[in-house]
């Protein structure tokens, strides 16, 4: 069944563009304000990563840096690997218990 939030995610220039966009109108504590403090090539390591949204916004946020996204639900570590799975700078890991 087709799905527009898929066809998105499958395709890695409309996923990059909605991605900035969403960086562009971020509120609270964005992703923009932290960039000023980190360096252009972070290693970052993110526990929890859930389905993978603020995963890929740091993946295209800073492209030149490396994101080791943890995750220890399978259901949800599937969701993760399909929506990652175009990023190189990404790193899954399953977490079991």
């Amino acid at each position: 069944m087709f799905s527009i939030k898929n066809f998105i995610i499958d395709n890695l220039i409309l996923y990059k563009f909605y991605i900035k966009l969403k960086l562009a109108t971020d509120k609270g504590i964005s992703k923009n304000v932290i960039a000023k403090y980190i360096r252009k090539n972070p290693v970052i390591l993110e526990i929890g990563a859930h389905v993978g949204s603020d995963t890929v916004e740091m993946a295209v946020k800073w492209p030149e840096g490396k994101i080791y996204a943890f995750e220890p639900i399978q259901k949800i570590f599937d969701r993760l690997k399909i929506k990652t799975k175009n990023f190189k700078n990404i790193k899954i890991i399953i977490i079991k218990t």
